[in-house]
Protein backbone atom coordinates (compact mmCIF):
# COMPACT_ATOMS: atom_id res chain seq x y z
CA UNK A 1 0.00 0.00 0.00
CA UNK A 2 1.24 3.54 -0.43
CA UNK A 3 1.64 6.11 1.97
CA UNK A 4 -1.52 8.02 2.81
CA UNK A 5 -1.06 12.02 3.01
CA UNK A 6 -3.41 13.61 5.60
CA UNK A 7 -4.19 17.22 5.65
CA UNK A 8 -4.36 18.26 9.57
CA UNK A 9 -5.67 22.38 11.10
CA UNK A 10 -4.98 23.10 14.60
CA UNK A 11 -7.49 25.65 16.22
CA UNK A 12 -6.83 28.40 18.83
CA UNK A 13 -4.72 26.57 21.90
CA UNK A 14 -3.44 23.86 19.36
CA UNK A 15 -2.15 26.45 17.08
CA UNK A 16 -0.76 28.47 19.51
CA UNK A 17 0.68 25.22 20.70
CA UNK A 18 2.28 24.19 17.02
CA UNK A 19 2.85 27.38 15.55
CA UNK A 20 0.98 27.34 12.38
CA UNK A 21 -2.64 26.49 11.09
CA UNK A 22 -2.44 23.25 8.98
CA UNK A 23 0.21 20.77 7.62
CA UNK A 24 0.33 17.41 5.70
CA UNK A 25 1.59 14.74 6.80
CA UNK A 26 2.28 11.01 5.24
CA UNK A 27 1.49 7.93 7.23
CA UNK A 28 1.22 4.18 6.32
CA UNK A 29 -1.68 2.34 5.89
CA UNK A 30 -3.65 1.73 7.86
CA UNK A 31 -3.05 4.64 10.22
CA UNK A 32 -4.94 5.68 13.00
CA UNK A 33 -5.67 8.77 14.47
CA UNK A 34 -4.45 7.77 17.49
CA UNK A 35 -0.85 7.06 15.79
CA UNK A 36 -1.70 10.17 13.74
CA UNK A 37 -1.62 11.84 17.53
CA UNK A 38 1.10 10.35 18.96
CA UNK A 39 3.11 11.58 15.40
CA UNK A 40 2.07 15.05 16.41
CA UNK A 41 2.66 14.81 20.36
CA UNK A 42 5.92 13.54 19.13
CA UNK A 43 6.65 17.11 16.88
CA UNK A 44 4.81 19.19 18.85
CA UNK A 45 5.20 17.94 22.81
CA UNK A 46 2.69 20.86 23.98
CA UNK A 47 -0.10 19.03 22.25
CA UNK A 48 0.59 16.51 25.34
CA UNK A 49 -0.65 19.12 27.48
CA UNK A 50 -4.47 19.47 25.60
CA UNK A 51 -4.73 16.11 24.87
CA UNK A 52 -7.32 15.10 27.20
CA UNK A 53 -9.50 18.02 26.92
CA UNK A 54 -8.81 17.90 22.39
CA UNK A 55 -11.65 17.34 20.22
CA UNK A 56 -10.68 15.18 16.80
CA UNK A 57 -12.93 15.84 14.00
CA UNK A 58 -12.25 14.03 10.56
CA UNK A 59 -13.75 15.22 7.55
CA UNK A 60 -15.77 18.17 9.88
CA UNK A 61 -16.96 14.86 11.67
CA UNK A 62 -16.42 14.46 15.73
CA UNK A 63 -14.46 10.71 15.92
CA UNK A 64 -13.29 8.67 18.55
CA UNK A 65 -9.11 8.57 18.41
CA UNK A 66 -9.42 4.84 17.06
CA UNK A 67 -10.83 5.83 13.93
CA UNK A 68 -8.87 4.49 10.42
CA UNK A 69 -8.00 7.65 8.73
CA UNK A 70 -7.26 7.52 4.61
CA UNK A 71 -6.36 9.20 1.75
CA UNK A 72 -7.02 12.82 1.26
CA UNK A 73 -8.92 12.96 5.23
CA UNK A 74 -8.94 16.28 6.82
CA UNK A 75 -8.17 16.15 10.61
CA UNK A 76 -8.88 19.03 12.85
CA UNK A 77 -7.78 19.92 16.57
CA UNK A 78 -10.06 21.80 18.63
CA UNK A 79 -9.85 23.16 22.38
CA UNK A 80 -13.39 22.81 24.12
CA UNK A 81 -16.01 24.94 22.71
CA UNK A 82 -18.74 27.25 24.88
CA UNK A 83 -21.33 28.92 24.22
CA UNK A 84 -24.36 30.79 25.29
Amino acid sequence: MRPTEIKIKFFATHREAVGHREEALTMNPPATLGELVKTLEQRYPALRQLRRSTIYCVNRRVVQIDVKLKEGDEVALFPPVGGG
